[in-house]
């Protein structure tokens, strides 16, 4: 069973987003006391070199694109070499889910689930699912309430200590408002030392339907606690300039332990003040997350 773990590390149990310029297509956008905010046809179509965001204001682009930051997957993990391919499925519950510091549920209790499947020639794909919520009490819902991650990769062992792995995920958003559309596709791509030290690379050229490019680089690195527990440290850059302007730097620290086929996870989330420029002060405080995962195979 792979761990379940953000695009960029095998690492964290609940975190994880991704140049190239393109354009984006929204009609209208709703103003933070509820308004319809007409574009202008080159604010319509516009490149996001030039043009303003479409959605324009630290608390309304908190709301509609935390989501953007939604890049939870179930991780690679080579076939074992007797088997031809297996199958997996796991369920998580914690009390937040946070990406790159930001939370994705207003820092409410979330559910995940993920089913993947792999063939020992280093193919994999997955469906991984959660709840969400990105608007607080106040701020015209999107109708996010579910994020759900489709994705096809490849891993290869390139050394008996190093691998490296490919992949193409997609995140979708069902049951959104009319005009809303926030589903996106990236590449991620990892190399991981001994099982527990990684640098992952993450790229989209339409972030979240926005038409602005991101990428992150996210690095983490595992050690050995007594009693059979774990330490994990990461820390990463995520570079939002060409979407919202801004750029900042989260990290992680976080101590697991398993047994069988139990395993949790308390983990201590923050990211620097540029992301309030972004998302909810609130949404982006430093918090603890507590996760316990149940797998299947």
């Amino acid at each position: 069973m792979r761990n379940l773990a953000n695009s960029l590390s095998p690492f964290a149990t609940a975190s994880g987003m991704p140049l190239q310029e393109t354009h984006y297509s929204i009609p209208a956008d709703i103003g933070a006391s509820g308004e319809v905010l007409m574009l202008s046809e080159s604010e319509k179509t516009g490149s996001l070199r030039t043009s303003r965001p479409p959605f324009a204001g630290r608390k309304d682009v908190a709301g509609r694109f935390a989501v953007l930051l939604a890049t939870i997957a179930c991780m690679p993990t080579a076939a074992p070499a007797d088997e031809a391919s297996y199958v997996t499925a796991d369920v998580t519950l914690a009390t937040d889910y946070v990406v790159r510091g930001a939370s994705q549920t207003l820092s409410e209790a979330a559910i995940h689930g993920c089913v993947e499947a792999g063939h020992k020639s280093g193919l994999f794909g997955y469906l991984w699912g959660s709840n969400v919520d990105f608007v607080a009490d106040g701020d015209p819902d999107d109708g996010a309430r579910a994020e759900i991650n489709a994705a096809l990769g490849y891993e290869h062992a390139l050394t008996d200590r190093l691998t490296a792995s490919m992949q193409r995920i997609h995140y979708l958003f069902p049951d959104l408002e009319p005009g809303l559309d926030y589903d996106y596709a990236e590449w991620v791509g990892t190399v991981t030392l001994d099982e527990r030290h990684s640098l992952a690379f993450g790229y989209t050229g339409d972030f979240s339907g926005t038409g602005g490019s991101a990428m992150y680089v996210d690095a983490a690195t595992g050690f050995d606690l007594p009693a059979g527990l774990s330490l994990t440290v990461k820390a990463g850059w995520l570079d939002l300039e060409r979407a919202f302007g801004e750029a900042y730097v989260y990290g992680t620290l976080a101590v697991s332990g398993s047994a069988d086929a139990f395993s949790w996870e308390v983990s201590y989330h923050i990211a620097d003040g540029s992301a309030r420029d972004i998302f909810y002060e609130w949404v982006v405080a430093p918090r603890l997350v507590l996760s316990l995962n149940f797998s299947i195979g």
